[in-house]
């Protein structure tokens, strides 16, 4: 074969490839969307107690709370939320969003879902038990804060879906 044909196959598989990643990041966005709306039961909360360094999140401690201990109803771009954690009560209703993207794990590429709640929170979010395909008809979730400057907490949430 010629270079010139070489690297015309080359470029011609990447770009399917790459084409075929977008498609399929935007559909699990939108299967991870659509299991998300409704509303879901808080079961467990782990505050984490810390600083924020150069290197990360230094934790210091932390409290576990287990139980009916709040909610999180999402509608198309709505969010109505209501917990408690470590005797602290958070509500308030925002608009929100979900991304998803492609990261590497290993030696594969899986999806890192962001849910963004306006101002009030960014969370890491897995679907069920975080395998391919987890995030379409999810009855469960864990939402992992991200960490932000000056905060000196995390928040670690358990939710099954209603």
């Amino acid at each position: 074969m010629k270079t010139s044909q070489v690297i015309r196959i080359r470029r011609y598989l990447f770009i399917v490839s790459t084409v075929f990643l977008i498609l399929s990041c935007q559909k699990d966005e939108r299967q991870a969307t659509k299991s998300l709306e409704g509303n879901w039961k808080v079961v467990t909360v782990e505050t984490i107690y810390g600083s924020q360094s150069e290197f990360g999140f230094s934790v210091d401690s932390s409290f576990l709370s287990t139980g009916d201990l709040g909610s999180f109803d999402f509608s198309d771009d709505h969010v109505d939320y209501k917990f408690i954690a470590h005797n602290v009560s958070f509500d308030g209703n925002s608009n929100w969003t979900l991304e998803a993207d492609k990261v590497n794990e290993g030696f594969v590429r899986v999806n890192q879902f962001i849910l963004t709640i306006e101002d009030d929170f960014v969370f890491d979010v897995d679907f069920g038990n975080s395998t391919k395909n987890s995030e379409k008809n999810a009855t469960q979730a864990v939402f992992n804060e991200k960490t932000s400057s000056g905060k000196d907490f995390m928040l670690y949430l358990e939710l099954e879906k209603e």
